[in-house]
């Protein structure tokens, strides 16, 4: 399984290099795109390129369409194809949002870059994966990775970076499914349909640091700036899992965490009674307990999960049952004042150690016209406040960085 996923991460960076390392992150522009020799600058000791500084391209250069030598008309699922745009893709239409940190497929949240990397523009595909560009930060000088995505059903959710080696190679050209670069360099790919599907409906090659899916919107969620790139990304992934918050039907509500691939071999109506409970079973992208718990620990304390968020005040409401989740339904809704756009949050450094980070969070909500009516009428009568104040503890652990406590302004 190793090798497989090694094997297809060299293929999506081959492939992604040789068309989006050619252009500044997050543009439509397939003008801009140039060959390696003209924009870019071999390191003869490590046979590594870099993009030098340069001039970026207008935002608002017409889209172009596929380069003549790759012609649609031999774009199919046998070869890779390069791609100077992801415009140019006849598969599927693409979009950028977020300022290129994520993409949209077919008009819908699709898949995101880690962190703060952006996504480019050059991009390789055969029908059935993505592979593109994805530079470290908004400078291209700080280099890029090759990322990897696949169109189909039970990829839709995964992303996986190829390995180390294929960072920063400039992939011109692919023949079948081996990614060149202009100076000698090869990556052989394993074709993503050849790759097996998790029942849980993603690649078993997928990171669990890419869990959960955070679309466009997740991204635009204000973090403390205080924090490190990899503990804002922690902060973005605790918040989205958080939506439990609204009722626990939303781990399983395909609006917030996608999945073509759902159960349906069971029906919500075919619940278990345990501890005089009715547990119902999750039966999208986190129906398998493996992967949710997996999820979960990935970002929470184990005492945190206990006592907060699988259980409160005695009563279980997530469980395995035969390796599958099932859960207590309950529906809350968001809380009256919430508006993604208009609560204001504020975020105050309370402790900082080596293996222990304390933040105090203020959250105002908006009491204009964007605000729901009962609650600002509320407000003005003095019969609730606008604001809402919580810690939130991160701590360090053999496994890294973890919430210990972590609550949500909605």
């Amino acid at each position: 399984m190793k090798k497989r996923c090694l094997f297809l991460l060299g293929f999506f960076l081959t492939v992604f290099a040789s068309g989006c390392a050619v252009t500044l992150p997050f543009h439509k522009s397939e003008s801009t795109s140039v060959s390696s020799s003209e924009d870019l600058s071999a390191n003869d000791e490590s046979n590594v390129e870099f993009i030098p500084g340069g001039t970026q391209p207008p935002s608002d250069t017409p889209l172009g369409n596929a380069s003549e030598e790759n012609g649609l008309e031999n774009a199919s699922t046998d070869d890779l194809v390069k791609y100077d745009s992801i415009y140019d893709s006849p598969f599927v239409s693409l979009d950028f949002t977020n300022n290129g940190n994520s993409l949209t497929r077919n008009g819908y949240p699709w898949v995101s870059a880690p962190g703060t990397q952006k996504f480019g523009n050059l991009c390789f595909s055969d029908g059935e994966t993505l592979y593109i560009q994805c530079f470290l930060s908004d400078n291209p000088d700080d280099g890029f990775r090759w990322f990897w995505v696949c169109f189909d059903n039970c990829h839709k959710n995964s992303s996986t970076f190829l390995p180390e080696e294929t960072d920063n190679q400039l992939f011109t050209h692919a023949n079948g499914y081996t990614l060149y670069t202009d100076d000698g360099y090869e990556y052989a790919l394993e074709p993503c349909k050849e790759l097996p599907c998790s029942e849980g409906g993603s690649t078993q090659t997928s990171d669990i640091k890419d869990e959960p899916y955070l679309s466009s919107q997740d991204l635009q969620v204000p973090v403390p700036d205080f924090l490190t790139d990899e503990q804002k990304l922690l902060y973005l992934r605790a918040y989205k899992m958080m939506l439990i918050r609204i009722g626990t039907y939303a781990i399983d509500d395909t609006q917030y965490f996608p999945c073509d691939r759902p159960d349906t071999t069971r029906t919500y109506t075919d619940t278990i009674s345990v501890d005089g409970y009715e547990y119902t079973p999750a039966l999208n992208h986190y129906r398998q307990w493996d992967s949710f718990y997996s999820t979960l620990r990935s970002i929470f304390t184990e005492s945190f999960l206990d006592s907060d968020y699988l259980s409160s005040d005695g009563v279980t409401y997530f469980r395995p049952i035969e390796g599958n989740v099932y859960y207590i339904s309950t529906e809350r809704g968001f809380d009256p004042g919430y508006n993604q756009d208009s609560t204001l949050m504020d975020f105050s450094l309370q402790e900082d150690t080596a293996d222990r980070i304390v933040i105090q969070v203020t959250a105002t909500y908006a009491i204009d016209e964007s605000s729901n009516q009962a609650f600002r009428q509320a407000v003005l009568d003095g019969l609730i406040s606008n604001t809402k104040n919580y810690s939130i503890t991160l701590v360090q652990s053999d496994d890294g960085w973890r919430f210990s406590q972590f609550d949500v302004p909605y």
